[in-house]
């Protein structure tokens, strides 16, 4: 009680003493931008306080930022608590004590008008970042701070199959684990967890959503299933690596089910379901020849069709091509982040989930940071005979406000005037290509192949696929299915798409790009889509 009562006498006297220096001292701000773990913060400034060349944050608006909490204020110092770990900040002076360790700063600290005003530098400290737990980029150029909390699990991932459904928790650490199950949820308790809170809209009919919790000691990860009997095994896995927790449900044939529930821990879920044809299939057969010697050299015009023997039984062969590369950076966000390494990213992300699947072979363009003309990326893919091909970009803009996701199938009129202006800005590589001397396929050559593109109605049908899978997945504004002459996909002997995941000119999207949970949600969507436009192939073909 006494503590207390001192503390309101101490927090009294700051008002007061404040109050009058606050008549000496003139402060002016600036709007900043701050993102945490890519969403927006708003209200937060930059201060300016005559007579210092020092630039500051306000601490209330730190405190808030970081959903911290002030224990105690006196004329001498401010006591405020991060994550059970407490900062001491003393006023008009030139130390901060981090956790009962002093620091010296270039400036003091300054009360005005009930606030306390820190240095910019302090929170760029590393002792800083240790307290809070996060990583910390501040650029005064853009006046952008951008805040990334430290996690070591980077993604929730979930895959829906025939007969089950895969959930990965993505880990950057070895982790250990404990489980807990009813009918209506499963509930993975990871020891020594870090996640971000989120909340998952799956609506698959065997899981209704997946819930992530952070605490103090470990991380929860809830999933809420609809009322269906099911069977789960858990194992950790190695590309991605982290837990697999896996969904089986029920099929037509309870015999099999019964199998199910008669698996042992170390029995093969695999071995059981792999040759059973009584419930719904996607698979596609397995490749009808090895291509992994294959190069590109070795073809020519005359022997594309025959390089590959494909049929219904054989793997799905698809390109995917990491837009721009080497010494074409793509666009370049606010702070700095190129597109053709984020491209790159998502591309090696979406290969790692194409290799887990027997049903198809996955072929890059490019593999590391090197720059391919746009005419090769499509004569790549029409030299592997391949039956899909997907180029990953993001989207830039003057209007730092604009947003969204959207994909794009080739037509030589655009759906809209930024449609349009997309295709220019991606196209603007050409003029790279010329000043290389790389060899480029006559445009005219490309314009003459494309007049009949017998593949608008296949692009169009995998665009809406992909799309439909980012409305829970990927959680920024969802832009559409759009069309647009890009010069990446003219000469395409296949459906061919071209995906814009997000605008790097936008401060918020660049810093979702900079996530791995952002990338993983993107090639999710790609893939899931991918999966269900040959399911619904399939399903046609049967009806037909």
């Amino acid at each position: 009680m006494i503590k207390n009562i001192l503390c309101l006498i101490f927090s009294l006297l700051v008002i007061v003493s404040s109050f009058s220096y606050a008549n000496i001292m003139e402060l002016s701000h600036q709007p900043i931008n701050v993102i945490i773990d890519g969403e927006i913060f708003k209200h937060v400034n930059k201060y300016k306080i005559s007579e210092h060349m020092t630039e500051y944050f306000s601490l209330k608006e730190i405190v808030k930022v970081y959903n911290a909490t002030f224990k105690c204020s006196t004329e001498l110092y401010t006591m405020i608590n991060f994550n059970n770990k407490e900062i001491y900040i003393k006023m008009d002076d030139n130390v901060i004590i981090f956790d009962k360790k002093n620091k010296l700063i270039s400036s003091p600290i300054i009360s005005i008008n009930n606030d306390i005003y820190i240095p910019i530098e302090v929170i760029l400290l590393p002792e800083f970042a240790e307290i809070t737990e996060s990583n910390i980029n501040w650029n005064p150029l853009t006046l952008t701070l951008n805040i990334t909390h430290d996690v070591n699990i980077s993604a929730v991932r979930y895959f829906t199959k025939s007969q089950n459904v895969q959930i990965i928790v993505q880990l950057e650490d070895t982790l250990p684990y404990t489980i807990s199950e009813s009918q209506e949820f499963f509930v993975l308790k990871i020891l020594g967890g870090k996640i971000q809170e989120d909340f998952i809209n799956v609506n698959n009919g065997t899981v209704k959503n997946i819930q992530c919790f952070p605490n103090k000691n470990f991380a929860l990860i809830k999933i809420n299933f609809e009322h269906v009997n099911k069977i789960i095994k858990t194992s950790m896995i190695s590309s991605p690596y982290g837990i697999l927790i896996d969904i089986f449900m029920p099929c037509s044939n309870s015999t099999l089910f019964k199998e199910y529930q008669n698996l042992q821990a170390n029995d093969k879920v695999e071995d059981i379901i792999g040759n059973n044809n009584n419930c719904i299939n996607y698979d596609n057969g397995k490749m009808c020849e090895n291509i992994e010697n294959i190069k590109t050299e070795d073809f020519t015009t005359n022997n594309i069709d025959k390089s590959i023997k494909k049929n219904s039984m054989c793997q799905k062969i698809i390109v995917l091509d990491a837009g721009h590369g080497g010494d074409d950076p793509g666009a370049i966000g606010p702070n700095g982040t190129k597109e053709k390494d984020i491209n790159l990213k998502i591309i090696h992300d979406l290969k790692s989930i194409f290799d887990n699947n027997n049903d198809y072979k996955v072929i890059l363009t490019r593999d590391d940071d090197i720059f391919i003309p746009l005419a090769e990326r499509t004569n790549i893919a029409n030299k592997y005979n391949a039956d899909l091909f997907i180029s990953v970009h993001c989207n830039a803009t003057i209007n730092r406000d604009a947003g969204g996701f959207e994909i794009y199938y080739l037509s030589e009129n655009a759906t809209d005037h930024e449609a349009e202006a997309t295709a220019i800005l991606e196209n603007s590589v050409l003029k790279l290509e010329s000043r290389l001397k790389k060899r480029v396929v006559p445009l005219e050559k490309l314009l003459s192949s494309m007049i009949i593109n017998e593949y608008i109605n296949e692009s169009s049908e995998l665009s809406g696929f992909i799309l439909a899978e980012t409305m829970n997945r990927v959680k920024i504004q969802k832009r559409g299915v759009k069309q647009a002459s890009f010069f990446v996909l003219k000469g395409a002997r296949m459906p061919a798409v071209l995906v814009e995941s997000a605008f790097l000119s936008n401060y918020s999207e660049e810093a979702k790009l900079g996530l791995k949970k952002f990338r993983a949600a993107v090639a999710d969507s790609i893939y899931e889509g991918v999966v269900k436009y040959y399911a619904n192939k399939s399903k046609e073909e049967k009806n037909d």
